[in-house]
């Protein structure tokens, strides 16, 4: 309801002394701060903070072109639908008055065409309401927030918006990592944390969210996990330089949660995914290709780089997003086969006459075969090759998705070596020995029969 009484207007809120009975009064400030920062993102001109020595009052004003009365009842917000907007619950004017009020602290608001503050007043049945009061004023641009706080509130209220705090207008209109500013989170311009918090996003660089389903009703903390999601994107979406810094600072162990979670990689095709890739490599001194994801078991990855690959450094909470790189687990690459030129070649299968009848026949005994039936086929290459590491020198190799052991023609001749590669590869085949550890303990084995 709304009455007139010597140039006074009254509108009635419902709102008792004891709502929000917890807040400070840097926190009420904080609500009529962030109308006057949503007014300097609105007018694109900086907000003017300073003491008044008449009043004796602090005043935080913005330029803009103020706002109507219909905005000072509840559930009503000019911010709500506005893209631009800093506050989303249609009570920050009301929640300032009411515990400046209830506090007996002297304030009131100056806007376009009107003034108003807050005070307490008794219902008919008892109940103290606050009652804000407007009155008419002849002023034409900006509103301005008087309140007697100590200067402490003020910047406490204050520094909570980027826009009062020196961000440029383009880190606050879009979603972005505030450069220069680190511990830092921003969300749809408000700050959530900084170095001093305990918050547990725990970040390293500064980041501006602009989605409001994100700050909870005193703008204090983030619906954490799903700011983590929206962090991850962001950091996928910057620049090579950020990313290189990025994840460098990984390398070198930063425990921050931002970098120990990693960036978020989208499903399918995408250019930027290449310069993800780029850094990687360049920072593991390696080829893409050659990178691979760590295995839990060390004679995995031990295997994997005895075959030209080289791990991954960065934190095993990445490693599920990059395989969206198309990064391999080190536990896949090795079953993947090996390049091979196959040739024809005869040799005579006269029994135990060839290097490679006499091979076989140390290899049957070693591995305690019934026949020399029990290996595999055999064919003849004249080159097998590593993609991975094109320099390894590669005379036997055996496929297990082909049940097939290959051998370079170039060493049918020599009986030891053929041997020894033969026995190796026939070792992968029995005991489905991929790792170095797989090798060692048939070896073992293999030792104990001969002896």
């Amino acid at each position: 309801m709304a009455n007139v009484v010597a140039d006074i207007e009254k509108i009635q809120t419902g709102l008792t002394p004891n709502y929000l009975h917890d807040w400070s009064n840097a926190q009420a400030l904080k609500e009529a701060v962030q109308n006057i920062a949503y007014g300097v993102v609105k007018s694109g001109k900086r907000a003017k903070i300073y003491y008044d020595q008449h009043e004796e009052m602090h005043v935080i004003r913005d330029y803009y072109t103020g706002f109507e009365k219909k905005h000072l009842y509840i559930g009503e917000s000019e911010q709500r639908h506005d893209s631009q907007g800093l506050g989303n619950f249609g009570e920050g004017w009301k929640i300032f008055l009411l515990i400046m009020a209830r506090n007996g602290i002297r304030h009131y608001v100056k806007t376009v065409g009107f003034d108003f503050w807050g005070d307490l007043e008794t219902t008919v049945h008892g109940t103290q309401v606050l009652v804000i009061k407007v009155k008419p004023n002849t002023n034409n641009k900006g509103t301005k927030v008087y309140v007697d706080l100590p200067r402490e509130d003020v910047e406490l209220a204050t520094r909570s918006f980027a826009v009062l705090n020196g961000i440029d207008m383009e880190y606050i209109n879009d979603d972005s990592i505030i450069p220069n500013r680190k511990h830092e989170l921003w969300v749809s311009g408000v700050r959530i944390e900084d170095k001093e918090s305990t918050n547990p996003l725990n970040l390293y660089y500064s980041y501006n969210i602009r989605h409001r389903e994100l700050i909870n009703r005193d703008r204090s903390h983030p619906n954490a996990e799903l700011a983590y999601r929206e962090i991850k994107y962001l950091i996928y979406k910057q620049p090579k330089e950020f990313i290189e810094e990025y994840v460098l600072k990984a390398l070198e162990g930063e425990q921050y949660q931002d970098i120990l979670r990693g960036p978020s990689f989208p499903y399918g095709d995408d250019e930027h995914k290449k310069v993800w890739l780029e850094v990687l490599s360049f920072l593991h001194n390696c080829e893409p290709h050659q990178l691979v994801i760590k295995s839990s078991n060390p004679a995995v990855n031990d295997e994997a780089k005895q075959q030209g690959y080289v791990l991954l450094d960065t934190p095993s909470q990445w490693n599920f997003e990059l395989s969206y790189l198309g990064i391999k687990q080190a536990d896949n690459v090795l079953n993947d086969r090996y390049d091979v030129v196959e040739t024809e070649c005869h040799y005579s299968s006269t029994k135990g006459k060839t290097p490679l009848s006499r091979a076989k026949l140390k290899v049957k005994k070693a591995l305690g075969l019934s026949s020399v039936n029990d290996l595999p086929e055999i064919r003849y290459v004249e080159k097998i090759e590593n993609p991975v590491n094109k320099l390894e020198e590669i005379f036997c190799r055996y496929d297990r998705s082909l049940d097939v052991i290959f051998i370079d023609v170039s060493v049918m001749e020599d009986e030891e070596k053929l041997t020894r590669e033969l026995l190796r590869e026939a070792i992968r085949r029995k005991y489905d020995a991929k790792t170095s550890l797989d090798f060692q303990l048939a070896y073992e084995e293999i030792a104990l029969r001969l002896l």
